[in-house]
């Protein structure tokens, strides 16, 4: 039986091509003066018969690999990937949940990998913040000041993912430093000026009484380093 056909699970359901590389491994480890022909090559044919085994085997296990990679899994897959990465979906799709799980697993690998950028670097919060918003959203604005802060500058976020971010970037940041991220909600959210204005892309308050015509979505800032991750 096949390995997994009595569950219909996860693996198992696909005939794979393990015993035929089983066969072919066993056959190039027979002495030249066996027999090769067709019709006479039992002692090679018995050969394939006893590691088809082995071949269903690394079939099964492959399987089992590719069911719980974070870029091939899918639905309950990707659930018991988050439990194991302590992330759990929060009711976002496959390819959202999926993008989150990547960021948590290289916040968890990259201090324990030299060729990995190290939390807390320049590298490392671009890094987060871009595979966070995707490639559409331009520009992330990173600045460092003396002697331990940065602000960060984010366009493209949507608010329901806000925070998930922020915990993100809050792990990522080295102990003592402190950062101020700013979150670009509109194209309109920046402070306009009487005296050295017009601002580019300033914006314009709103009313609570009135409609106003282009009034702006403004920003906001969350501090990052005042208080534990969340």
């Amino acid at each position: 039986m096949k390995w997994g056909n009595k569950w219909g699970n996860l693996w198992g359901l696909s005939s794979g091509d393990g015993p035929e590389r089983a066969c072919a491994f066993a056959q190039d480890r027979v002495l030249v003066q066996m027999d090769d022909t067709t019709g006479n090559r039992k002692f090679r044919d018995m050969l394939c018969e006893l590691v088809a085994g082995l071949g269903n085997f690394e079939d099964a296990a492959l399987d089992v690999s590719r069911s719980f990679d974070l870029d091939t899994a899918v639905g309950d897959q990707l659930d018991k990937l988050g439990r194991i990465l302590k992330l759990p979906r929060r009711g976002f799709d496959d390819d959202r949940y999926r993008t989150f799980l990547f960021i948590q697993r290289d916040l968890i690998l990259s201090s324990k990998r030299e060729e990995a950028n190290y939390t807390g670097t320049h590298n490392n919060l671009l890094q987060i913040v871009r595979t966070f918003i995707g490639a559409g959203p331009d520009p992330i604005v990173l600045k460092s000041y003396q002697p331990y802060s940065y602000t960060l500058s984010i366009p493209g976020i949507a608010l329901d993912e806000l925070l998930i971010l922020v915990s993100f970037i809050c792990v990522a940041t080295w102990a003592g430093v402190l950062g101020q991220v700013i979150f670009v909600l509109g194209p309109n959210s920046l402070w306009d000026s009487d005296s050295v204005g017009p601002i580019p892309n300033g914006g314009i308050w709103g009313s609570a009484s009135v409609v106003v015509p282009g009034a702006a979505v403004w920003g906001l800032t969350i501090q990052i380093g005042l208080g534990e991750c969340e």
